[in-house]
């Protein structure tokens, strides 16, 4: 049986890491949400899924970028994380998993031009 792990692995030629937004307490009892890193180093393959998209508002255009983050199934993503990958700063949708493969992860950025 081929083992598709190894042989997608050969193809991530990028290196990402993930932060979750969690909840910590201050000293004067606050909450603040603070992004912790879960995953670091993680080999993977960053895919653009579209076109850039630029949408004009009153005051500045915004421009949206989709992309696919491609990488191993067994690392847990949760819809929201922080990933960054090639020096970028993007957000995560809901991960699709091929069971015994590999994730792929839609998400954006958003940019003001």
């Amino acid at each position: 049986m081929i083992d598709r792990r190894k042989s997608l692995d050969k193809l991530y030629t990028d290196i990402c890491d993930i932060y979750e937004n969690t909840d910590e307490e201050t000293e004067h009892s606050i909450t603040k949400q603070k992004w912790h890193i879960v995953h670091e180093n993680i080999k993977c393959a960053l895919s653009k899924k579209t076109l850039n998209n630029v949408n004009q508002t009153e005051g500045e255009a915004v421009i949206v970028n989709s992309m696919v983050l491609f990488l191993d199934d067994r690392v847990n993503i949760l819809k929201g994380s922080k990933i960054k990958c090639r020096g970028q700063i993007f957000y995560a949708g809901e991960p699709f998993v091929y069971e015994g493969s590999h994730q792929e992860v839609p998400l954006i950025t958003k940019e003001y031009a």
